[in-house]
């Protein structure tokens, strides 16, 4: 947006370089075209469940604003599903599954066996199939750039499912938990931590594997941000929380 309004600002200036504007539309329309042509070609198929928020846009954009270089294409398309993906395990554990349900797709994630397809019940087949594949794939699209990192984001997924689970047994064993315990357990299922581990993967030779392990490891800068973006988050949806 910036870059917008400056471009039509800078022809208004007296010292202007027309080459040099000509230029810079050019490169805005150019990487334009590559945002367009990930979004189209890489997000448009989504997981038909009537339950889920529509908000494929909105986790586009997340990953745009991090990573709007050309060179980060890897990244923007893994970070905008991964978010796809979390929104739907959101909105699955906290709006819709049973508590067998949550459950037996815990279960099925933690063993990571297609097979367990089977025991799921149909409109958590497709999802279950489509994360597998979309973390099989950008596994697939990384070792093109000799990145094999893809047990990390496989691992957060599965500690996620984790604590989407916790949260649930609280409310079907009507816990109810200390302050601490639930800002430390919210703090996970807000998904920041994960979200931080799978965006830094994705950006592949630019992250050392050193950083990783130490992200992986939800140092206290990760968990500070985790905590400010649960209470915003709770800030900001306390009133139709309240009246549901």
């Amino acid at each position: 947006m910036e870059a917008i309004h400056y471009i039509s600002e800078y022809k208004e200036e007296e010292y202007h370089n027309p080459a040099l504007l000509e230029f810079a539309k050019l490169d805005f329309t150019l990487l334009q075209h590559v945002h367009l042509k990930e979004w189209w070609n890489e997000l448009s198929r989504c997981i038909e469940l009537t339950y889920v928020r529509d908000r494929v846009v909105e986790n586009y954009l997340w990953s745009h604003v991090m990573f709007y270089e050309k060179d980060y294409e890897l990244a923007r398309v893994i970070g905008a599903k991964i978010n796809v993906l979390l929104t739907i395990m959101d909105d699955t554990f906290d709006a819709h599954a049973t508590i067998e349900e949550c459950r037996k797709l815990t279960e099925a994630v933690q063993r990571w066996d297609e097979s367990d397809v089977s025991l799921l019940p149909d409109y958590l087949k497709k999802f279950f199939d489509e994360l597998l594949a979309n973390i099989k794939e950008f596994g697939s699209e990384m070792a093109k750039n000799n990145n094999y990192e893809i047990a990390y984001i496989k691992k957060q997924f599965q500690k996620q499912f984790i604590y989407y689970l916790q949260e649930v047994e609280w409310l079907h064993q009507n816990h109810k938990p200390s302050f601490e315990e639930l800002v430390n357990l919210t703090s996970m299922t807000i998904c920041v931590p994960t979200v931080c581990v799978c965006f830094l993967v994705g950006m592949g030779d630019a992250m050392p594997k050193e950083t990783l392990e130490w992200v992986a490891g939800f140092p206290d800068v990760v968990m500070a941000c985790a905590k400010l973006t649960r209470f915003m988050n709770d800030i900001a949806s306390f009133n139709v929380e309240e009246a549901r």
